[in-house]
């Protein structure tokens, strides 16, 4: 019998509403403040005034069960915690676990190759509330503060819990009116690749930081909801016939309207563009920061859009020339007219001046021999004025002296 598929889909839906997991960005330190417990009244053994929880998980179960609770309760005390039983039974459709029957993964890793129970095998996760107040991508520069911190879950494992418990030696660092602060740094990726550093905050250490009010409202309520620790395990726990089906790779049945397919990471190449708001195709797209080898982003297939949003050349690429500037034509002399020609208006128009004084027409010796800046037609009907006035006047002179 095949699987409701619209029955995983709601609870897949109960899931997500179970509060986001956060996850640490390599390359980067993160400023954190750590959530108190999450359940003042909690009077369990296995967690009262603790302000994290321990959960042993499985991964890589199947398209449909990413991941689960392990259900050996034996190994798993927390499936029976009375908080989680509670939020289990909150859940829209409760999952039906047969807990004394044991949990099918850890019954059916013998049977499973090495590849395949690598990921399938229980791991053990510290689950704790953690709000990141800012971040930074050196020592030494300053953490660039969030503007709006958002409140989120941490699960991982056993180094950087250590780290957080370290910061409790000396205060409860938690307090929101003298909150200490954690630095939180990871270099390299993968399972063996990665490495975390974890150290207190010495800027609070000096002087403890008091919370704002908004600030200590959002995670309180967060706690209550999105980001309790016990409504996370509660959501992430399948039902027993649910895990042995996606064990066995049972066929699951398609409702009418099918989930759209997961978008696929963009080839790349000249003609991709980068839409803003969609995922980056790499980690290290448009962080100059975050590029350590030219020749890696020379081999890239997004440098091109990576390139034109970081406004620099296109690694590994010869700079296209910049045009050569297109010379200024230069000024035509008056059509008909040489060098010689224009020399001699000039000469002329200096001997016409020079004779007439200051001639009626109020031109100045400058603007009489300019070198063909005004229209040539009206200085020509100047110099014609000019010269026909010294003529008369000339013709006067002789006429007197008779």
């Amino acid at each position: 019998m095949p699987v409701d598929r619209k029955k995983m889909k709601q609870r897949q839906a109960d899931s997500a509403r179970g509060g986001e997991l956060t996850k640490f960005t390599e390359g980067r330190e993160e400023l954190i403040y750590l959530h108190g417990p999450c359940e003042p009244d909690d009077q369990e053994d296995l967690t009262k005034g603790l302000p994290w929880v321990e959960v042993w998980m499985h991964y890589g179960l199947g398209a449909d069960i990413k991941n689960a609770v392990c259900l050996d309760k034996d190994r798993n005390p927390i499936l029976v915690h009375p908080r989680v039983q509670e939020w289990m039974k909150e859940r829209r459709d409760p999952p039906v676990v047969d807990l004394d029957a044991g949990c099918p993964v850890c019954q059916k890793i013998p049977d499973m190759t090495k590849e395949e129970s690598s990921d399938r095998v229980a791991q053990k996760r510290y689950l704790w509330g953690i709000t990141s107040i800012g971040s930074r991508r050196r020592r030494t520069n300053d953490f660039d503060l969030e503007r709006y911190p958002k409140p989120a879950l941490w699960a991982g494992g056993i180094t950087v819990h250590n780290g957080f418990l370290d910061a409790f030696s000396d205060d409860d660092v938690t307090n929101m009116d003298k909150a200490l602060y954690v630095i939180v740094g990871k270099e390299g990726s993968g399972k063996r690749g990665t490495k975390y550093k974890i150290e207190k905050d010495s800027a609070t250490i000096r002087d403890p930081a008091k919370l704002p009010k908004p600030l200590r409202a959002a995670i309180r309520e967060a706690m209550k909801g999105d980001c309790n620790l016990f409504r996370f395990v509660a959501s992430n726990v399948k039902s027993t016939d649910e895990i042995r089906a996606a064990l066995a790779g049972v066929a699951i049945a398609e409702d009418e309207q099918a989930e759209p397919e997961a978008e696929e990471t963009p080839e790349g190449g000249r003609d991709y563009q980068w839409e803003k708001g969609t995922p980056k195709p790499k980690m290290c797209f448009a962080e100059p920061d975050d590029i350590a080898d030219d020749d890696e982003c020379a081999a890239c297939d997004f440098k091109w859009a990576c390139a034109d949003l970081c406004d620099v050349a296109v690694p590994g690429e010869e700079p296209e020339p910049e045009p050569e500037p297109e010379p200024e034509p230069e000024p035509e002399p008056p059509k008909n007219e040489t060098k010689a020609d224009r020399r001699a208006r000039k000469n002329r128009a200096e001997a016409a001046k020079k004779k007439a004084g200051n001639h009626p027409s109020g031109l100045t010796k400058e603007e009489l021999g300019q070198d063909g800046d005004d229209d040539e037609a009206k200085l020509n009907a100047e110099l014609d004025q000019v010269e026909g006035e010294l003529k008369q006047e000339s013709k006067r002179a002789r006429g007197g002296r008779r």
